[in-house]
């Protein structure tokens, strides 16, 4: 991470950000993953991040007022989705993490089993445990407001999105929205153009009014058009260069490039 987590705010006090883990139906490598990261970053966040539910860490956890629940593995079952749903209503922020929630693969490859490929074991097991009739990726359940990629997860994104979380967990708490009433002027027929930075460079709003105010003509012209052309030989150049690799960095180092 290239900065650490807020411990201050405007007011001169930082609320910890609540954070919740949850592991489902995976191989549990990026829980793994975590416990490895806290190994480097453990002093720096106990004093930012409290983990109120990590049963990975603790026995006694709790799902009240999370910031952003982070979680990986397939939802196999109707119990499971209902878990993950209890937890969507409880979190600010939801994440994806890992191939299995992101993706469904490889937990959903059960659900190309043809019939005649299940054997009298392989039914016993699905009709006498909780299993689902096919197995979903996350945001199948429920709203998944970002993903982190990877098996295990790519930690620099998962870094990257906890500090992004909690600027927005910040700014939400500290901002202070003056009450201004809308001016309103008379009708006249204009032009006006409108010229802002995004965060992809700058966005043009032109907008052509009638007498009455009624809106004649309007056009946008948006950062992406503007870096069209640049991202495609960028990204051209970028697998020529990179076939060898698998598809999953592939995958991630192309949106990295597509969303910078």
């Amino acid at each position: 991470m290239e900065r650490s987590l807020h411990q201050t705010s405007g007011t001169g006090e930082h609320k910890r950000l609540v954070v919740g883990w949850f592991s489902f139906t995976c191989c549990q490598d990026s829980t793994i993953l975590l416990t490895e990261l806290l190994n480097d970053h453990f002093d720096e966040w106990k004093r930012v991040v409290e983990f109120r539910h990590i049963k990975a860490l603790k026995t006694k956890n709790s799902l009240d007022g999370l910031d952003v629940a982070f979680i990986e593995g397939g939802i196999w079952s109707e119990s499971q989705a209902n878990e993950v749903r209890q937890i969507r209503e409880n979190s600010k922020y939801v994440v994806a993490i890992g191939a299995c929630a992101c993706t469904g693969q490889p937990s959903t490859s059960r659900n190309r089993f043809a019939s005649e490929q299940i054997n009298e074991r392989i039914r016993w097991y699905l009709s006498h445990f909780d299993y689902g009739k096919e197995v979903k990726k996350l945001n199948e359940v429920v709203q998944v407001d970002d993903m982190v990629r990877g098996c295990p997860m790519k930690a620099p994104s998962f870094l990257q999105i906890l500090q992004c979380v909690d600027d927005a967990i910040d700014l939400l708490r500290t901002l202070q929205l003056a009450d201004d009433k809308p001016v309103r002027t008379p009708a006249t027929a204009s032009t006006g153009v409108g010229v802002i930075e995004a965060p992809r460079g700058l966005l043009y709003h032109t907008a052509k009014v009638d007498e009455e105010g009624v809106i004649e003509d309007y056009d946008v012209i948006v950062p992406t058009a503007q870096n069209q052309i640049n991202i495609e030989n960028d990204l051209k150049d970028y697998f020529n260069e990179n076939l060898d690799k698998d598809e999953e960095t592939l995958r991630a180092n192309a949106e990295s490039m597509i969303r910078a």
